[in-house]
């Protein structure tokens, strides 16, 4: 009993310490699926409850691609908005479905911009970690 206590200790601990990048710490500039990958893993350390357990694939990626959950990358680059919807989307499967999730993404995208889908998004996440 003690040995569980300890790991949910210790997993609430990094959730209530993680943080997700905010859009200015997003990079600038387009980048290829394996750095893509790069920062999904370091997003979602806290999630991971094994060091060789991989958050995201270049699979899943593709996947959310084709099925419309994420825009498609142009010449094989993706850019902040893709970084921002993967990130978001990653941490959100956690307890969503991916349909609902990609309804969530795509809505409205007239009204309201990624950045600031992705300001909010950050926000609420930090009020739950804590």
């Amino acid at each position: 009993m003690k040995e569980c206590c300890d790991k949910i200790r210790a997993w609430t601990d990094r959730l209530s310490s993680s943080k997700i990048d905010g859009w200015e710490d997003l990079p600038g500039i387009d980048l290829y699926m394996d750095q893509v990958l790069t920062i999904l893993e370091k997003q979602a350390e806290a999630y991971l409850q094994a060091e060789d357990i991989k958050a995201i694939t270049p699979s899943m990626i593709n996947n959310y691609v084709k099925d419309g959950t994420i825009k498609h990358p142009v010449k094989k680059k993706y850019g902040k908005d893709h970084i921002a919807s993967l990130i978001m989307l990653n941490s959100a499967k956690q307890v969503l479905p991916i349909s609902d999730i990609s309804s969530l993404l795509n809505k409205a995208s007239d009204e309201i911009t990624m950045a600031e889908k992705y300001e909010y998004f950050t926000l609420i996440h930090k009020k739950a970690c804590e």
